[in-house]
């Protein structure tokens, strides 16, 4: 049975009057509905396909102006920029198109691109070529300690004295003199400093005038003979007796003896010298070893035993001996006990 004869009435096919406009007529049970082609959007009517402005309807060219055409839309791209396979502006990759853009490096940058050049080169006014830095002129001061020497692609320091160039020669560092040459301050000790070093004397010894060695004191006391400008004047150097300039350097309880360059304290018996080695102080014989058996009291210069009662301290041994041991004999004492 066709369609034309069914139970309800007669079957109508409406899209056999075309009444979409601009669009595909499709129908359907008791009824028909427009397909619009790509480009095109249904109006309020709903059989009327109207042309689409895809320029209005967010921002579909990317980097570029958009241009609304009939059924679809143009893009014009900005500079470094082409239409893709969606018609989208997209960056063009001018390093991989041509290779030789730049004379070292090409980096592709979003719309454009950019040379590099290596280590020690800046790029020309043409921002393709590269030439020379003169870093001693693009960086004053880039040799501290030292003089900037340019060279193609680099530079080189010459350094000051007590410096040197590091291994690459774009650096001057601090010589450690004291560790680099081991003799130096003789009769003194070695202080590094920086770009050269300085001696720290001992006792009777000073500095000279450029502070890197150390004289006997005696060595800087002169008689200088100034002549005529047509003959050199002379010196002659004596030594510093400071025993005789200072009886009293080593104290009351000292003996001072002159040694070139300085001078010793020889300290009276129960004496020592202190820290400083110039003067003598009392030495507590009672610190440590005696020959008191009850008890050691130490006194300047000396010390004396502590005797328990009925004994007194032997006068040579420092010993405690019976009271009745001592007698008189000529005028001297004697002692006849063993020590108690």
């Amino acid at each position: 049975q066709s369609p034309e004869n069914c139970m309800f009435g007669k079957y109508i096919d409406e899209c056999l009057n075309d009444p979409c406009i601009n669009g595909q007529c499709i129908n359907i049970d008791g009824s028909f509905r427009c397909e619009c082609p790509l480009g095109y959007s249904i109006d309020i009517s709903g059989i009327t396909c109207e042309d689409t402005n895809e320029c209005e309807i967010g921002n579909p060219c990317g980097n570029g102006t958009c241009a609304n055409v009939v059924g679809g839309f143009e893009c014009a791209c900005d500079d470094g920029f082409e239409p893709g396979p969606m018609m989208t502006c997209e960056d063009i990759n001018e390093c991989s198109q041509n290779p030789l853009l730049c004379a070292f490096r090409c980096v592709n940058v979003i719309g454009s691109y950019e040379c590099k050049c290596p280590t020690g080169y800046v790029l020309r006014e043409d921002r393709r070529m590269c030439k020379d830095l003169n870093e001693c002129s693009a960086k004053p001061g880039i040799c501290k300690n030292g003089r900037c020497e340019n060279t193609v692609g680099s530079y080189r320091c010459r350094c000051d004295q007590g410096f040197v160039a590091n291994p690459t020669q774009t650096e001057c560092i601090d010589i450690d003199e004291c560790r680099v040459m081991g003799n130096l301050c003789k009769n003194g000790r070695c202080l590094n400093t920086l770009g050269s070093y300085n001696c720290v004397c001992k006792p009777g010894y000073t500095t000279d005038i450029t502070g890197t060695q150390c004289v006997g004191k005696h060595d800087l006391h002169s008689n200088c003979l100034i002549l005529t400008h047509s003959v050199p004047s002379s010196c002659s150097c004596f030594y510093n007796n400071e025993c005789s300039t200072d009886p009293n350097l080593c104290g009351s309880n000292g003996v001072c003896q002159n040694s070139p360059g300085s001078f010793n304290c020889d300290c009276q018996r129960g004496y020592s010298l202190d820290p400083s080695g110039q003067s003598c102080e009392d030495m507590d014989e009672c610190d440590g070893n005696h020959r008191c058996q009850h008890g050691c009291q130490n006194l300047v210069g000396g010390y004396r035993c502590s005797c328990p009662q009925g004994y007194l301290q032997h006068y040579q041994w420092n010993q405690c001996v019976g009271e009745h041991c001592f007698i008189f004999f000529n005028g001297n004492i004697k002692t006849f006990c063993d020590t108690g």
